[in-house]
């Protein structure tokens, strides 16, 4: 692979090989059939990205072929970080993340009563495949008194009597609104809210769950 590291460092002129220093940033590149590790200092923190991107792209034009299980990782000051690594949402927009966290409070403040709280954000959090949302939402909802059997049945909560029509209106709306089926007929979902919450009600409801889809996605960003 000598060929291939020659012909990248001269189409990169700030790159050296140099030995890591604490202030260099080192990558490293993990081919899948062969391990092949590039180990290129780069004294600009802008060009990090450029780097494993041209790195990425002679490997495989070099084998010819796909390269698998690809990993890149990043040396800084002797920690090494993988860049396939989850992101840090409240480190890198700290202002946007407390803005949502204000938000949330703010929902959570308006009065939707919390046993149907706990059932919509936990309902949501099932067809979203958030785990620690699930987690989070379950042990919330079992400290505040809901029952282990109700919260065992709500992945089938049209199919059992354990739920009563309030319930089951919320139930219904926070799926559509989930699951986002173009299909979905939401004239008669309106209806059924109507029998049962007041229109700054089924408002509150609504934030609930465009505020939980919003917290599982990043959540799930994670996985």
């Amino acid at each position: 692979m000598d060929h291939v590291t020659s012909r990248f460092v001269s189409l990169s002129q700030p790159l050296h090989r140099l030995p890591v220093h604490d202030h260099f940033r080192r990558v490293i590149f993990d081919g899948s059939s062969q391990i092949s590790r590039f180990g290129y200092v780069v004294s600009d923190e802008s060009l990090l990205n450029g780097v494993i991107s041209h790195v990425i792209s002679r490997s495989t034009s070099q084998t010819h072929r796909p390269v698998r299980h690809r990993k890149v990782t990043l040396s800084f000051k002797g920690i090494v970080m993988n860049t396939t690594r989850p992101f840090d949402y409240p480190k890198s927009i700290p202002e946007l993340f407390d803005t949502l966290y204000q938000t949330q409070l703010a929902i959570n403040k308006a009065g939707l009563e919390p046993s149907l709280h706990h059932l919509v954000v936990l309902r949501a959090s099932q067809i979203n495949q958030c785990g620690f949302c699930v987690k989070m939402h379950t042990k919330e909802a079992r400290d505040d008194g809901e029952t282990n059997e109700r919260m065992d049945r709500l992945v089938v909560w049209q199919h059992v009597r354990d739920f009563n029509e309030k319930e089951r209106a919320a139930l219904a709306w926070t799926e559509a609104l989930t699951v986002l089926d173009p299909k979905t007929d939401f004239a008669p979902l309106r209806g059924k809210l109507r029998e049962h919450f007041s229109e700054q009600e089924v408002g509150v409801l609504t934030a609930t769950i465009g505020m939980i889809n919003l917290w599982n996605r990043i959540q799930v960003s994670a996985h």
